[in-house]
């Protein structure tokens, strides 16, 4: 398969966390009137396919939607164009990765719409 090998290297631990939910997203997890949600706040892997590779390592299909010059402040942003043995069901989009995750917790996911978009 065709596409992108995304690899960074943030400079510091804070760095490397704020990268993470920019890249993909994020969950908040709210409690109202004794039920407790899960909100998701897209990041920009919202609906681009992708599969991490390891920890700084992630083959993206397209990089049409990726600000890498947003990431760049966070640390070093290296992107290649890279060819995977990989099947089409072992990738995930953002919001399929959080919703997965919430439906593993037993929690309601919404998604968040945020003002300004990172696509």
């Amino acid at each position: 398969m065709n596409g992108y090998l995304l690899h960074y290297k943030p400079v510091d631990s804070i760095s490397r966390v704020t990268l993470n939910h920019v890249l993909f997203g994020r969950l908040a997890y709210r409690t109202y009137h004794g039920k407790k949600y899960a909100y998701y706040s897209p990041g920009m892997l919202h609906d681009i396919m992708f599969y991490r590779i390891s920890n700084g390592n992630i083959f993206v299909l397209d990089i049409d939607k990726i600000n890498t010059e947003e990431l760049r402040i966070f640390g070093d942003i290296f992107v290649t164009p890279h060819t995977i043995d990989i099947n089409i069901e072992d990738m995930e989009t953002g919001e399929y990765h959080w919703k997965m995750i919430s439906e593993k917790k037993r929690l309601e996911c919404h998604v968040k719409r945020t003002k300004n978009k990172r696509t």
